[in-house]
């Protein structure tokens, strides 16, 4: 046999079993990380992706209040009679029609149960009046015609959306002239509603004394024998979570705090942030 034939088959005998095997375990050994780095990333960015949602909700949902709640009381003649201005009416129903007496501009309930229209139990919700001079709009964008009343409302339903509710009618009539409803924003857990009250002249006292809910109205001592009249300023918090779960380190519920109350431990494995704002009803303290 030539000798020069058997170095060559030497030399092109290719791998072992043993260097197999050891390439193969690295290779996945690489694999497993790179594919584990990918579902991290992942987790990652679907955190982020929430936390953002939430972040822009929450300034969209304050965006609309604070222009809504702001122009409680307006009306063309500042030195008109509130009485005058606002006579007592009442909207229609879905949600649970909603009665303004006379002079009032703000009215509200607190946590409603049983509400009708999909009100989610447990849930505040809030509803403002003013006069159109011909160049406003409702909370939903439309156009509310010269000398008309524009009632907003918002609440949030079962399927945990904020949702605004324009009433607009002639007060000369009492007639409805459009009722139209429209979601803000989804994944709203709570929104909860405190009314800052003066105790003094309502229209020179710009301080608010106390911060009291729809329910406690009236029917307490000091701060809380006032009605909706005094009302000066409002605070909104909103409690949002995100659209997906499981998104918590661990897996471990997140603890929030909400209106006034410390460490309440989730339900769930979503993100959960809280948005306060407050407003100064500027129509009838300046």
């Amino acid at each position: 046999m030539n000798m020069n034939n058997i170095g060559k088959l030497k030399l092109t005998a290719g791998f072992t079993l043993l260097e197999l095997l050891v390439s193969m375990s690295l290779g996945l050994f690489l694999m497993a990380g790179l594919i584990q780095v990918l579902l991290v990333n992942k987790e990652m960015f679907k955190v982020q992706e929430n936390s953002a949602r939430i972040q822009e909700d929450g300034r969209f949902a304050v965006t609309v209040l604070n222009n809504a709640v702001s122009l409680t009381g307006y009306r063309e003649d500042a030195l008109t009679n509130m009485d005058t201005a606002f006579p007592s009416y009442t909207t229609l129903a879905n949600p649970p029609a909603q009665t303004f007496q006379d002079g009032e501009v703000i009215s509200g309930a607190d946590n409603n149960v049983g509400g009708g229209d999909n009100i989610k139990n447990g849930t505040d919700s809030i509803a403002i009046r003013y006069r159109s001079d011909g160049a406003m709009f409702d909370c939903l964008g439309g156009a509310v015609a010269d000398g008309f009343m524009s009632v907003s409302r918002f609440y949030v339903n079962d399927d945990d959306t904020l949702i605004c509710r324009s009433d607009v009618y002639n007060p000369a009539t009492g007639a409805a002239v459009s009722t139209t409803t429209q979601p803000l924003i989804d994944n709203v857990e709570d929104m909860q509603v405190r009314y800052g009250m003066s105790t003094g002249d309502v229209f020179h006292d710009i301080a608010a004394s106390c911060y009291i809910d729809a329910a406690t109205m009236g029917n307490g001592d000091d701060c809380t024998t006032l009605n909706f009249d005094q009302v000066v300023s409002v605070r909104i918090s909103l409690l949002l979570h995100s659209n997906d779960d499981n998104l918590t380190p661990d897996n471990a519920p997140q603890t929030y705090s909400f209106e006034g109350v410390n460490n309440v431990l989730a339900g769930d494995n979503r993100l959960y942030r809280t948005v306060t704002t407050t407003i100064a009803l500027r129509n009838k303290i300046l």
